[in-house]
């Protein structure tokens, strides 16, 4: 195109004539200049000329390249990269071009945030009877007790919401998280079928791990940085910390003592299909009558308890996953297995981003890394090992690899 176009612009008499011209560049040769050897490009007279790249890729990329990757460029967005080279080159569909330089460069990919918002929300399976699915944290930061301790260990019925608390060193294991399970919980309530933790180091030690292979029950983790499947132990979390700072002796008493909103009905009721464990509860009519009445409706009780706190725990997954949807959720990208991925790497530990990526200042994105296995919103990526972290990830923590 562009020996053509000089050659016709260097001769009248080649111009007027179809041997090499195609009838678009014939349309558009007037916008077209030969200027000290050079051919320029402009719109209309008042543009400014602009030097026309010859079809010659590596050339084309050179320019991109200087302006956008090196330190002058910045690493721009498309508009911006495209606004200044189009200042100066000109060439059939450089915008496109730039649109896909700027979308395949790595370090843009690597330190750029994602455009997409949060996933829709995906909550948890509704259990079907009190202490069957569980849910549990840490507070930390308290003051120090007698025996030394500095935090709590908060194990929550997903259920009834009855809470289990136990003062906590800030040097606790696996080990010792994994006895406090088994005295607060297990001695109880038996053993659960599901376990929702926040993937804390403390969940997630060998040692936690073969204890409950051993007892045949399974950790679900939550995926990183996705809180609202385990938002009811944050609630609790909030609630031990306000009444430890007035009646310390007295927390696990009145936490489990306040009603929950989202199910209407007080804890004691929901947990033991029973009323009461205050002392005014103790002041009851305790006649045969209302003991043989107590017995003859507990079976029934239970079980219209058990299906009004079952609906009303699904009434608010759903209110609460209609809200989250609302706030942008939902324009999320899809990843099958087999594709390469790059990681929001803000809530990752340094060393496990040091371990890979050697780098002075930290990218907001790491990768690629491929995907190995999903689940619902949940991928699992082929981290290197030395990275030393869980590799199941929220899917609002990813996006593609371009290139």
């Amino acid at each position: 195109m562009c020996v053509a176009l000089l050659r016709a612009l260097g001769s009248e008499e080649f111009k007027n004539s179809d041997k090499e011209l195609s009838r678009r560049l014939r349309t558009s040769l007037h916008r077209y200049t030969l200027d000290g050897g050079l051919l320029h490009y402009s719109t209309d007279p008042e543009d400014a000329p602009r030097v026309v790249a010859p079809h010659d890729e590596d050339l084309k990329y050179r320019i991109l390249y200087e302006v956008h990757d090196t330190p002058v460029g910045g690493h721009l967005g498309r508009e911006k990269t495209y606004g200044s080279v189009s200042t100066m080159y000109w060439w059939p569909k450089l915008y496109k071009w730039v649109g896909t330089y700027v979308r395949t460069c790595e370090t843009c990919q690597r330190t750029k945030s994602s455009p997409h918002a949060a996933a829709p929300l995906a909550s948890l399976l509704v259990p079907t009877g009190c202490w069957q699915s569980i849910s549990m944290d840490f507070v930390f930061g308290l003051p120090k007790d007698k025996a030394g301790n500095t935090g709590i260990v908060i194990f929550v019925d997903r259920l009834s919401k009855m809470a289990h608390l136990a003062a906590v060193p800030d040097t606790i294991d696996g080990e010792g998280t994994a006895s406090l399970f088994l005295d607060r919980v297990f001695r109880q309530h038996g053993l659960p079928e599901a376990i929702v933790s926040d993937r804390d180091p403390r969940f997630t030690a060998k040692l936690w791990k073969s204890l409950f292979q051993v007892l045949g029950t399974r950790l679900d983790m939550s995926t990183a940085d996705h809180s609202e499947t385990d938002s009811q132990t944050e609630h609790v979390n909030l609630v031990a910390e306000d009444i430890l700072r007035s009646v310390a002796g007295f927390t696990p008493f009145y936490v489990n003592g306040l009603a929950n909103p989202r199910v209407s009905l007080m804890p004691p009721r929901r947990g033991s299909g029973l009323s009461g464990g205050g002392i005014a509860d103790r002041l009851a009519d305790i006649s045969p009558v209302a003991v043989r009445k107590h017995g003859d409706d507990f079976v029934s009780l239970r079980l219209s308890v058990l299906r009004q706190v079952r609906d009303a725990m699904a009434e608010s997954q759903d209110l609460q996953k209609e809200y989250a949807d609302a706030q942008g959720r939902g324009n999320v990208e899809r990843f099958e297995v087999g594709d390469l991925v790059l990681l929001n790497a803000k809530h990752l530990s340094t060393h496990a981003v040091s371990a890979v990526f050697k780098t002075k200042l930290r990218s907001r994105f790491i990768g690629p890394f491929k995907v190995v296995a999903k689940k619902g919103l949940a991928y699992t990526l082929n981290l290197p090992k030395k990275m030393r972290t869980h590799p199941v990830f929220y899917v609002g923590l990813l996006k593609p690899c371009s290139g």
